[in-house]
């Protein structure tokens, strides 16, 4: 009896002493709990908006001047980063349209005129951040106006995969491409579309005359192409504000600076604000 009794206190020890090593061996070989967002296999982040608000929105100044043409707020090094950085874990279009970080192409020649002071040189097999801070350069435009301009119109810097079609290159900043058009062939194209609209917004302040919008001149705006959804009159209050309103005359609806949909909504320049205030912060 004493001996059954010695042999299950044996026993006991031994189950024991296994119980403690598999509770410090498991403490240091199971696996890790890993950051949100990841997984054991290591998930993929996808190109995505930032956090977009309308607060702060001023129809009659939507971005200082100070900020829309000035031409050295960003160096190549420094646009390129940026698209890397907004496009990061991108991948091809199902017909192998290139993400925007990965787009090469040439960049065409353009003297300098009355409108953009400085040359553009050509460049063979060139990215699109050596194609911004070229039209930058040139049309003394901010390089984030191109950038967010190119966000606003065709979403190129955070399209991936089945949202990558030949079209947004094309019209990539909407540049004589009417909504559901063909784009004018003159304008076709990411190369022409970045240094044409970069000039255009630096054609605006110079021949104010020949534009709907002028600064400090009031103005009725329609708030859809449909004359049906209403009107607004505004005065733009400097040369920049004037400049996105010729580019795209629509002002948000007070119920889409609500956050409220309709069918009279329109984005454009609500959109151009959001996005650069949330990349790039806006002065008051």
């Amino acid at each position: 009896m004493r001996a059954s009794l010695f042999m299950l206190g044996i026993c006991f020890v031994i189950f024991l002493a296994a119980w403690v090593v598999s509770l410090v061996l498991g403490f240091f070989l199971s696996p890790r709990q890993v950051d949100s967002g990841s997984s054991a296999e290591g998930s993929v982040v996808r190109p995505h908006t930032p956090p977009l608000s309308s607060a702060g929105f001023n129809p009659e100044k939507i971005i200082a001047d100070e900020e829309f043409f000035t031409r050295g707020t960003m160096s190549e090094e420094d646009i390129r980063q940026f698209i890397n950085e907004v496009g990061r874990g991108c991948v091809p279009g199902a017909d192998g349209t290139p993400c925007l970080k990965d787009y090469r192409l040439n960049i065409s020649a353009h003297p300098a005129d009355e409108f953009c002071s400085r040359p553009v040189l050509a460049q063979e097999n060139a990215d699109v951040a050596a194609l911004i801070y070229s039209a930058s350069q040139a049309c003394a435009i901010n390089p984030k106006v191109l950038l967010v301009t190119l966000q606003k119109e065709q979403g190129l810097l955070t399209a991936w995969g089945p949202r990558l079609i030949p079209r947004r290159y094309e019209a990539a900043m909407g540049y004589y491409c009417p909504d559901a058009q063909p784009c004018n062939p003159n304008f076709k194209g990411i190369d022409r579309q970045v240094y044409y609209a970069a000039r255009q917004f630096a054609r605006y302040p110079l021949q104010p005359e020949r534009y709907s919008y002028r600064s400090g001149k009031s103005a009725k705006f329609q708030y859809n192409y449909d004359k049906s959804c209403g009107s607004v009159k505004l005065t733009p209050r400097n040369n920049a504000t004037a400049a996105l309103y010729n580019y795209t005359p629509f002002p948000p609806l007070p119920d889409t600076l609500e956050g409220n949909a309709g069918e009279c909504e329109t984005w454009g320049n609500l959109n151009f604000y959001m996005f650069y205030k949330a990349w790039f912060g806006l002065k008051k």
